[in-house]
């Protein structure tokens, strides 16, 4: 009689597991984004009340301008609430999202707000999603492209990696702090004075609690020995003031000599691991650095043997296995948009365990996020259509995650229950004037500085246009320039002062300055034609 009625517990426990499964297999994937023309995901995050938070963009009809989004998830998945950004119609993206201990959000990406080039800019939301500052770091008639932000929680303070194409190919890479109310502490250039490569590029910019590690990530452009170029993986660390400790861009294994740093750095034990996309088999691997910059290993990644070539888009750790978000071409170009994305397994080394397919439209996992619990939260989308995405829960062994019924109070910190809506995006400008004084070729002369009563501002005999590249930049140098050309004076906060029109011809302007008030002017002129001067003087 025992014997029957532990059988009979047995196959009534293996009957609700089998449901349970079954269950939260019909549960996953949940789908959004039906009501955009297009739409994507980026980043997924675990949030303090145990939902869950995906950035995205979209397109809200055929020829709009792209903006981002925040949709807020429960436990199982379910919508609570979105909130797209809004800015007049701007183009706006956002690249970074982080969460602060305040249990508030920072979000980072770039903006067409001021002027036809992007300006990244940085937002600070609290826990009910009501805006505490937002700053657009802006350097008129230059493109910064603001990538990925971290936050530091001993100082409450936040890293940004950018990327200025203006700038010559040595000096593109730029790694902003920011302090706790958006006040810029300190920008430098990242990736210069090595003669040994001609040009970088940073993807992105990773951050560990645990031992405080702040590595760049990217790929620079190095001559071999015929003479030709091609792209190297390129991590760095730096450390919280923005020096750099060192850098790694050669690697022992000559697999990898072409190749670039596609998604986030891991960090395992000692080591750091960087997730590599190689030119020579298009397939992806980890490359193993120390803690020191030294290299340690490289493994490829597993592709089945009817894949043509792969992608990385997303990758996380739980203890010691590495969780990869792949993507299979299963046909060769022109055709590579026929991508399907699988959610691979490793040990710390690279080695396969698993791999599960998201679903048959699904091409990019743009997301994995690790909970607090150990499960993994994945955000997709199709690579054809971009028409919508999803997302998942899975467990360590790669199933889908059973459901939760025990009730579960969101964002409890608000008095009241967020509803979805618009983010306003009335935000401050802060103009980044070391980067207005850089470029040497295309400044304004100013004398008397400091001034007083007055001062002459005047324009170059001969206007230097830089063409950019990938690589390389193109100069031409311009006599006969000024044509409809127009002068402006802001304050240090970005306050208007004064404006004119230059006479065709002339290159010198007279400002009185009697009125102003002490402090520091920017300055600059510019016309229809792509001319761009700048230039600043101080009022005593």
């Amino acid at each position: 009689m025992h014997f029957k009625k532990k059988t009979m517990r047995n196959t009534l426990l293996i009957i609700t597991f089998v449901l349970l499964h079954h269950k939260a297999s019909s549960q996953w994937p949940k789908i959004y984004g039906q009501d955009y023309f297009r739409s994507y995901s980026m980043g997924v995050v675990e949030t303090y009340d145990k939902g869950f938070l995906i950035n995205y963009d979209f397109l809200k009809y055929i020829n709009s301008e792209q903006n981002s989004g925040l949709l807020k998830l429960d436990i199982n998945g379910e919508k609570l609430w979105k909130k797209e950004l809004k800015a007049n119609n701007k183009y706006i993206k956002v690249e970074g999202l982080a969460l602060t201990k305040d249990n508030g959000i920072i979000i980072s990406g770039r903006t067409t707000m001021l002027d036809v080039n992007t300006d990244p800019f940085v937002m600070k939301l609290n826990s009910c999603m009501e805006v505490e500052w937002c700053n657009i770091y802006h350097t008129p008639n230059l493109e910064d492209m603001a990538d990925e932000i971290v936050y530091l929680p001993d100082e409450n303070a936040f890293l940004m990696i950018l990327n200025n194409h203006s700038y010559s190919n040595q000096e593109r890479v730029n790694v902003m702090k920011i302090d706790s109310i958006g006040n810029l502490i300190w920008n430098n250039v990242i990736c210069t004075n090595n003669l040994n490569y001609i040009g970088a590029i940073g993807l992105g910019l990773d951050y560990n609690n645990l031992n405080s590690k702040i590595i760049v990530r990217g790929f620079v452009y190095v001559y071999d020995s015929t003479g030709w170029y091609f792209l190297k993986p390129y991590y760095a660390d730096i450390n919280t003031n923005g020096n750099l400790n060192w850098e790694i861009y050669n690697y022992p294994d000559s697999t990898y000599t072409y190749g670039f740093s596609c998604n986030n750095t891991l960090f395992s034990n000692s080591e750091i691991v960087g997730i590599v996309h190689n030119y020579n088999d298009r397939n992806t691997a980890i490359v193993k650095i120390d803690f020191h910059g030294n290299f340690v290993s490289v493994n490829s990644l597993h592709k089945p043997d009817t894949v043509v070539s792969t992608q990385n888009y997303s990758s996380n750790i739980i203890d010691s296995s590495l969780y990869f978000g792949r993507q299979y071409f299963v046909e060769d170009y022109p055709n590579v948009a026929k991508g399907y994305a699988y959610l691979q397994k490793t040990d710390n080394h690279g080695n396969f365990i698993n791999e599960v397919k998201i679903r048959d439209f699904t091409s990019v996992i743009s997301g994995i996020g690790v909970t607090k619990d150990k499960k993994l939260a994945v955000a997709a989308w199709a690579d054809e259509l971009n028409s919508n995405f999803l997302f998942s829960k899975y467990n360590r062994d790669l199933e889908y995650d059973t459901l939760y019924n025990s009730p579960f109070i969101y964002d409890y910190d608000c008095s009241s229950s967020i509803s979805s809506g618009f983010i306003e995006m009335n935000c401050n400008t802060i103009i980044k004037v070391e980067e207005l004084e850089r470029d040497k070729t295309r400044s304004l002369k100013i004398a008397p500085n400091p001034a007083k009563d007055y001062c002459i501002i005047y324009l170059p005999d001969t206007y230097s246009k830089v063409d950019v590249s990938a690589i390389f930049n193109v100069t031409t140098s311009y006599t006969d320039y000024v044509k409809d050309v127009t002068i402006e004076v802001w304050d240090i906060n970005s306050k208007l002062v004064n404006q004119f029109n230059l006479p065709n011809g002339i290159k010198e302007q007279v400002i009185k300055t009697s009125n102003f008030k002490k402090g520091i002017y920017l300055v600059k002129a510019y016309n229809n034609s792509g001319v761009y001067l700048t230039g600043k003087f101080i009022v005593q």
